[in-house]
């Protein structure tokens, strides 16, 4: 199982990594609608844009991850429902609580980019499965520079923490997810720095290992398209050059070729005649001696007349094969552009393709940006346990 559908699983269940991974992978596959045609020169302009995008979004991710500046609210008491009586559970005298959102912008709505439907479907089939269980594959990817204090990590990863924090997961339509946290915790500022460390785990554990494997998948369309356009160059250099043997000017058109070749059989069979001719000649000629003086004239006459038919014959006859090599060749000129013309056009499908395909994946690393924290805010307060 490669990173990115590891890390693609762990958002569309937010829970068990592996067991969704393969299920949720079609969500971000390229959509298979035709994509509307483009010119050859608006497929290159797009894919420079498309470079130029990567490029930025290569440089963002080199980048360290954003500090949060959040802000603590003290609340008031908040009566929390106690789920089941644990002594353990009741030593916790405050809860800190904020939210995660996960939600398209509206520039990716315009990129053409749908958050999958099924992510939250997903999601909320998966809900048995503990926070412990997240927050473990979320230690297990998250670089170890970027990861809390080792003794937040003992939190996060032991059972105490499936007993001391609770969240909920909700989707609020096809564009956004939503995850709600209550992290309990015997002192205010213990409950504090559980959130954080895991709000930073969601940042540097998800969040940014995703966004460079997506970015990853990403470049690999692009890396297809540059193929395809070296392939794309390479008929575009040979239909301009066919195009430079068509706009040379000819007066052989197709239907004058065509009556030059008729014209040519009708002039071989007149040599082949002249031909005959001339060898008739030239074995009555063998024995001079046979034959009157008038006879040997005439015949001679003959010879000679069909000689010079017979040169000016053959002349006309190379003449018209010139013609018709010319007309030929403009024929097959003009059969090879159309061939290459559809090669070309065949070959700008699959790059659309690609393109649709690198640009879902940009859109994709902009979405598993960080996470939303309404108003930037973790509210802390006291607990008033109740059973109700």
């Amino acid at each position: 199982m490669n990173r990115r559908m590891l890390y693609h699983a762990v958002f569309a269940t937010l829970v068990s990594l592996a067991s969704l991974a393969k299920a949720q992978e079609p969500a971000v596959e390229t959509n298979p609608a035709e994509p509307p045609k483009a010119t050859p020169a608006a497929l290159e302009e797009q894919y420079q844009q498309l470079e130029e995008r990567y490029q930025q979004l290569a440089e963002q991710l080199k980048q360290e991850i954003p500090k949060r500046d959040l802000k603590v609210q003290v609340v008031e008491a908040q009566k929390t429902r106690l789920l089941r009586v644990d002594p353990k559970l009741l030593e916790n005298k405050f809860v800190a609580q904020f939210e995660l959102r996960l939600s398209e912008t509206a520039a990716e709505r315009r990129q053409g980019f749908a958050f999958p439907d099924r992510t939250a479907a997903l999601a909320m089939q998966k809900l048995q499965d503990t926070i412990g269980v997240q927050l473990k594959s979320l230690v297990q990817q998250c670089p170890a520079e970027h990861r809390p204090n080792q003794r937040m990590i003992d939190f996060l990863t032991s059972d105490d923490c499936d007993r001391d924090v609770r969240y909920s997961a909700m989707s609020r339509g096809p564009n956004q997810f939503n995850l709600s946290f209550q992290v309990f915790a015997p002192t205010a500022e213990e409950a504090e720095q559980r959130a954080r460390a895991i709000i930073q785990l969601y940042d540097a554990g998800f969040c940014r290992p995703l966004q460079q494997s997506l970015l990853g998948e990403g470049q690999k369309f692009l890396e297809q398209i540059r193929s395809q356009n070296a392939e794309l160059g390479q008929l575009a250099a040979a239909i301009r050059a066919e195009d430079e043997k068509l706009a040379k000017p000819s007066e052989i058109s197709e239907d004058i070729l065509s009556q030059l070749k008729a014209q040519k059989v009708m002039v071989a069979i007149e040599l082949a005649g002249l031909n005959a001719r001339v060898k008739a000649c030239d074995a009555m000629l063998v024995d001079p001696k046979k034959l009157e003086i008038t006879a040997l004239q005439s015949i001679s006459d003959l010879k000679v007349k069909a000689e010079i038919e017979r040169v000016g014959i053959k002349e006309k006859l190379d003449q018209i094969n010139i013609f018709i090599s010319e007309g030929d060749l403009r024929a097959t000129s003009f059969s090879r552009r159309q061939e290459l013309g559809n090669k070309r056009d065949e070959l700008q499908r699959p790059i659309r393709l690609n393109q649709g395909g690198a640009t879902r994946y940009a859109a994709l690393v902009t979405l598993y940006g960080l996470f939303q924290i309404p108003e930037n805010q973790i509210t802390v307060g006291p607990i008033e346990w109740t059973q109700e």
